[in-house]
């Protein structure tokens, strides 16, 4: 029998505006497994994170936090950041590659152009870190 599972992000206790840092946070991670619906807490930490998303054959998650991207292991391990050189401001928008080989990501660029909806723009990355490629050379681009 096949396990669907899904992944679900809790923050509580927020006291601030979404595009602000949060302050007196609590993040939850859990996995939902969606054919008996029993949720088991991942990870649970005073600080905000976001943006699960499952490498596709490693078995971990990707979560953003203060700008950088870092893995959780099933059961709650944290695996270590993967190293985006200059994009250390990425927002919670990013996705791993079918493959499991690359990461595109959105990153609030400061050498973007000025623009009224904000400097965030997509590059890729490989799955163990390096130098982003941009992808979107115009802002604002956010990867959903």
């Amino acid at each position: 029998m096949k396990l669907y599972v899904a992944c679900l992000l809790i923050v509580s206790g927020f006291t601030g505006v979404f595009a602000q840092t949060p302050k007196n946070v609590e993040s939850t991670l859990e996995i939902l497994d969606i054919q008996t619906g029993k949720r088991t807490v991942v990870l649970q930490e005073k600080r905000h994170f976001e943006a699960p998303n499952w490498h596709p054959t490693d078995h971990y998650l990707l979560i953003n936090s203060n700008g950088l991207l870092e893995k959780v292991s099933l059961t709650g391990q944290q695996l270590g950041i993967i190293p985006t050189d200059f994009a250390n401001q990425c927002n919670n928008d990013h996705l791993i590659a079918k493959n499991g080989k690359w990461i595109a990501l959105s990153h609030n660029d400061p050498n973007a152009a000025k623009s009224p909806g904000g400097s965030s723009r997509i590059f890729t990355v490989p799955i163990a870190g390096g130098i982003p490629q941009l992808i979107t050379p115009n802002n604002p681009s956010y990867l959903h």
